[in-house]
Parts: C-alpha cells; structure tokens; sequence
C-alpha cells in the first residue's frame, strides 16, 4: 500500500510514499518536511516528504536498552525494555519533546520512540483495554491513554508506572484533548457525555447533550472552551468552568469524526462522514467555509496559521491553506493546497 502527495489543484503526480501495508490511522508534521504515520499494518514510519522517502520504520530495529533522557531531558529509563515494536493496529500519536512521540496500539500498550534514530525508549503496559486515544503533558511528565474501557489510564511519562486510574465514564473514551499548558483534560465517550478532568486531582466535570456517541473534542484552555463532535452529526460548544452549553453549531449532514482548533484566530475545524470540512468563527459560531474533499474525514489536525492537515477514510490526507479575502468575497479562501496525500 502507498501514500501519493498529489497537487490538489492541477491533480498532477507530484511523488509517492510506499511502505504501509494498511490504512493510515493518525500522521503527525514533526516540522515542515519530515511526516510521522501510523498504521494498521502495525507499524509507525518517518517519511522525508520533499525527497519522496522513507526515513526509518519504528518497532523492527532491535537496539539496546537506553535511558528515557534520550529523548525526554532529565527523565531516567529502567534498565531493560521491551522490544519489537507493537504487536497490534497503531492507532494514534502524540508528539511529547522535539525529538519523541508515543504509539498506541490495539495491542494495549503505548511506545515511546526517539523519531531521529528510531530507537524504542520505552514500554507503557497495563492499559485497560485497547488503546484508541493518548495524550501527554510533558511539563507535568504525564501521559494519558483511553481507549475500549471506561477508564482512563495516567502514566509517569519518564519511567512507564501508572500514576492513577480516573473512573467517570459508563462505556468506552474514543477521544481526548490536552492542549499545551492546559490544566484540563476533555474525554468524550459512547455514553454520550464529554468529561473535562483536572489534572491536578483527576476529578471531573459532566457535559450531557449529545444524542449519540462523541467522536471527537477540541478544547481552548484561553477562553475556556470546550468544543466536541458527536455521532448525532452536531458539533457542540461548552464552558469549561461554568459546564453551560453555549451551542449548537449546525453544518454537517453525517456523524462528526474530526475537530481542532486555531486557539489563535478564533477558528473550529470540523470534518465529517458527510466528506467535508467546516471552518467554525469560535466567537458567533458563524461558518467561514465549507470545503468539500470527496471522502469522509476522519481525521483534522491544525498546523501552522490557517494551515491544517485533513484525514480521510480513504486512506487519503490533504494538506489544505486558509487565506483571509476581502470581505465582499466572502473572507476566507481554501483554494490554496499545498498537496494530497492519497493511499491505494
């Protein structure tokens, strides 16, 4: 199976990323040209996107034990750690240091890997259950994993102990959100109900509403703003502090699967089973765009100003640019992409 990086615009082949052998699940930028993807086929691998190269593939080096300050500073590793990769479909990442990022896989542990050598630091296991979501906060040192059981799972990141179990949830957490120096952690779950938890004492706040499941949160420590998607196809806005519903934001047609944030401009992005993308103005829950990309979305993640990355069920991923316009055409404009990345 291959990834091709396609201009959107003219539709040329621009060149063509071969290694997965299954579906793409979570794909992270470490910097402008060097791409990080995770897959089904059970592997995380580090593409050179400019040079059309595969860099290094993560889990089938086999290398010595070496200490977590290889990649975390200051943080101290045990003596021995597990090797080989993981076992199961890699099913999301996070990045925790310039030169890190963790893996979770349904094969319930999560991996920390330094991305520059390819190097396995260290082993996380004792989850409950599969694991679908992870999150970190580096300053604190924690990692945070959920996934096919309720609870959720706080890690000292350094050294791979469990910290706590927070319990709130009745079924599965299929999603999380930890921005950069935030003193909350949003879950949503199939109970319908979106929790924000402190991370000081891991107690929690409830927010009910959604008719189905939520799919997907986004959270704006700054102005205390909740933001989460859900199987009813709405797109929900909540007060982190108060628990108040502040809205609906109506637009999509099918199940919202995707939401970031642009905490900087004000902006939501949202995607969708219904193929398509909605950029939300946070302030009056105005829609400033609509862009469609042929396939369910099942994936978005916010880049650089007005920059973001959109995954689809297809396997594709498309690198899209918003530009401000004049205000008589319309005030934003999508038709500037730097590329598709498609997999056959």
């Amino acid at each position: 199976m291959t990834i091709r990086v396609w201009n959107q615009y003219h539709g040329d082949h621009r060149t063509t990323l071969r290694g997965h052998l299954g579906p793409v699940n979570a794909i992270l930028l470490m910097d402008k040209d060097t791409l990080v993807s995770a897959s089904g086929d059970r592997t995380v691998k580090v593409w050179e996107v400019a040079a059309s190269k595969l860099v290094r593939t993560l889990g089938h080096q086999l290398s010595g034990a070496i200490a977590a300050s290889a990649a975390l500073a200051g943080a101290a590793g045990p003596s021995a750690v597990p090797r080989g990769g993981h076992t199961g479909p890699v099913t999301c990442l996070v990045r925790v240091s310039e030169d890190a990022i963790v893996s979770g896989s349904r094969d319930g542990t999560l991996r920390l890997w330094e991305v520059s050598t390819g190097r396995e630091v260290l082993v996380y296991q004792g989850a409950k259950g599969l694991v679908e979501a992870v999150a970190a906060d580096p300053e604190r040192g924690l990692l945070i994993s959920a996934g096919t059981s309720p609870d959720l799972v706080v890690w000292d990141m350094a050294t791979a102990a469990i910290r706590a179990v927070w319990k709130g949830h009745a079924s599965s957490v299929t999603c999380l959100a930890l921005p950069r120096g935030s003193s909350h952690l949003i879950s949503g779950s199939l109970d319908k109900n979106v929790h924000a938890w402190s991370l000081a004492n891991g107690e929690y706040r409830m927010f009910r509403g959604h008719e189905d499941r939520v799919n997907a949160v986004a959270f704006d420590p700054r102005r205390g703003l909740i933001a989460s998607a859900g199987q009813d196809a709405s797109v929900r806005l909540w007060d982190v502090e108060s628990g108040r519903a502040l809205g609906i934001l109506a637009g999509h047609r099918a199940p919202v699967r995707a939401l970031s944030m642009y905490a900087e401009d004000g902006w939501l992005i949202s995607g969708g089973d219904d193929g398509f993308v909605n950029v939300w103005r946070l302030e009056d829950g105005h829609r400033l765009a609509r862009i469609g990309l042929g396939a369910p979305v099942t994936a978005v993640k916010a880049l650089l100003v007005s920059e973001f990355i959109a995954g689809l069920k297809n396997g594709g991923v498309a690198f899209l640019r918003l530009e401000y316009t004049s205000p008589s055409k319309g005030g934003l404009n999508h038709g500037f992409s730097q590329g598709y990345l498609r997999q056959q």
